[in-house]
């Protein structure tokens, strides 16, 4: 099961316009995101771009979960608890700390693509203390329902291998993008 799509044949010349990808829209530009190239009869990875996860969370749900915290908002909420999750591109940010009088900077890559496979090996590391607590897994961010298809084929993995799902959105997607109807 899996959350692998089976593209229909192509030429690899114009693989890109036979494959669905999942995208959103921003600022009236459609940005594909999870998109990876393949030949014609290979299996095409849906990807999610992810910026944290967050292991043995215990407010995003009930139990000891793990958090995905997604990338792409398209609110920027002036009370933004993840203004790293707002871009919907990979992006590389300067992290600074001080300790007393100095200062110390990194850089660091904000965004990672994760397929849903992925999702499932970090899921299984965790599976005892999902099983003792009745947690499970959380897709947050961001905004994930901008990352509908991702998110729908990763939620019926999910599921499919017994975990406890949930998705904290503002609900700020389009009409057709319901999880009640998909799921």
């Amino acid at each position: 099961m899996s959350g692998i799509n089976y593209g229909r044949r192509a030429s690899t010349s114009n693989l890109k316009n036979n494959y669905l990808a999942p995208s959103f829209h921003l600022d009236d530009r459609k940005t594909e995101i999870s998109f990876h190239d393949a030949t014609p009869w290979q299996k095409v990875v849906m990807k999610g771009l992810i910026f944290s996860v967050k292991k043995y969370s215990i407010h995003d749900g009930r139990g000891i979960r793990v958090t995905f915290f997604m990338k792409g908002c398209s609110l920027s909420c002036i009370w933004c608890h993840n203004p790293e999750g707002i871009s919907p591109f990979p992006e590389e940010v300067i992290q600074k700390n001080r300790v007393g009088e100095r200062e110390f900077s990194n850089r660091e890559e904000v965004g990672k693509f994760y397929s849903v496979e992925d999702i499932l090996e970090i899921l299984d590391k965790e599976k005892i203390f999902f099983d003792q607590s009745k947690g499970g897994v959380t897709f947050s961010g961001g905004e994930p329902m901008l990352q509908f298809e991702f998110l729908l084929e990763a939620l019926k993995a999910c599921k499919a291998n017994g975990y406890h799902t949930a998705v904290d959105t503002s609900g700020y997607s389009q009409a057709q993008n319901s999880l009640p109807r998909a799921i």
